[in-house]
């Protein structure tokens, strides 16, 4: 389970780097996708959800 930063821009134009504690995250998020706050919200907690799952069976706590 590789740990996989990736970063974000916002609607108002700042960046933000969010951590994912496994790199299944890539499987949700393309780089260089455009997508609107209503497309991206649910494919982070998809991705943030799976990403927590996995390190709770490996590891015990997520």
């Amino acid at each position: 389970m590789a740990e996989t930063p990736f970063t974000i821009e916002l609607p108002d134009g700042s960046d933000r780097t969010i951590y994912s504690p496994s790199s299944v995250v890539a499987q949700f998020l393309s780089p260089g996708a455009t997508l609107t706050v209503s497309q991206f919200l649910p494919a982070a907690i998809a991705a943030l959800t799976e990403a927590n799952n996995r390190v709770r069976e490996r590891f015990g706590v997520g």
